[in-house]
């Protein structure tokens, strides 16, 4: 139930991130709304996963739908939203690819925010 209950305020910033960036206001605002959704999409991923993980304890199953990306533009995206906080640290990175994405985006978004102090 939590999830859904999150999902919901979620869904309007979403819209609202959405809405801001077709309004083409300058490229600091479409910047900014592009951060919102790709932080957004995050979110909704992180409540997946927390729905996965209480049907895997109530012995349920959860879905597994592996891929193939390119870990450098998932790590950019995610040193893009670091980048917002703090403007001090630079990384740079040279990428393999992995099977998965998003929780190779939430070690490294972790690593990076302890490395540069942003938590």
């Amino acid at each position: 139930m939590l999830g859904h209950d999150l999902r919901s305020p979620l869904q309007t910033i979403q819209i609202a991130a959405s809405y801001q960036a077709a309004l083409n206001a300058g490229a600091k605002i479409s910047e900014a709304a592009s951060r919102l959704m790709n932080s957004g999409a995050r979110m909704n991923a992180l409540l997946n996963d927390m729905l996965d993980f209480n049907r895997a304890r109530l012995g349920l199953g959860i879905h597994i739908a592996p891929k193939d990306v390119d870990v450098g533009v998932l790590f950019a995206k995610e040193l893009d939203q670091l980048r917002s906080v703090n403007h001090t640290h630079r990384l740079n990175l040279e990428s393999p690819e992995t099977s998965a994405p998003l929780g190779m985006a939430r070690v490294f978004s972790n690593y990076s925010a302890t490395w540069c102090g942003c938590n």
